[in-house]
């Protein structure tokens, strides 16, 4: 039975969910290409490249939702959260290399980046929460 229900799982993914996800990616990298800060632009628009699987593996969740006509809806929301996740980890990963080099120069003062990684995580709670205040 289970090798059953992945066969019938493919066919709805390639044709279903796979084009919204590319739509979604494509609208996601013309906004990365807008980013005027060359670095984040760059960090943004490889988290898109090398992490595009997350996006395709967390949609197939909208496969379970009833009837099709949510199935839109729930993967522009998943590639969404998807995005904004990887993106937010390229950059505390970033930072925490950025932080580990100016601990080792001299002169280096030995503060970690977690308060940058709080601030990072708490806009990702502002962009899906529209009522929490923006600090």
């Amino acid at each position: 039975m289970g090798i059953f229900r992945e066969l019938v799982v493919y066919p709805r993914l390639l044709t279903r969910v796979l084009p919204v996800v590319e739509r979604e990616l494509a609208s996601w990298r013309d906004e990365a290409r807008a980013i005027p800060d060359e670095d984040l632009r760059t960090q943004a628009l490889s988290s898109l490249e090398k992490k595009k699987f997350h996006c395709v593996g967390g949609s197939v969740l909208a496969l379970m939702a009833p009837g099709r006509k949510w199935l839109k809806s729930l993967v522009r929301a998943i590639v969404a959260i998807q995005t904004i996740s990887d993106y937010l980890d390229n950059l505390c990963d970033r930072s925490l290399m950025a932080a580990q080099v100016a601990m080792e120069e001299p002169g280096g003062e030995g503060v970690g980046p977690y308060h940058a990684f709080m601030e990072l995580h708490e806009s990702m709670l502002c962009a899906v929460d529209p009522d929490r205040n923006v600090p």
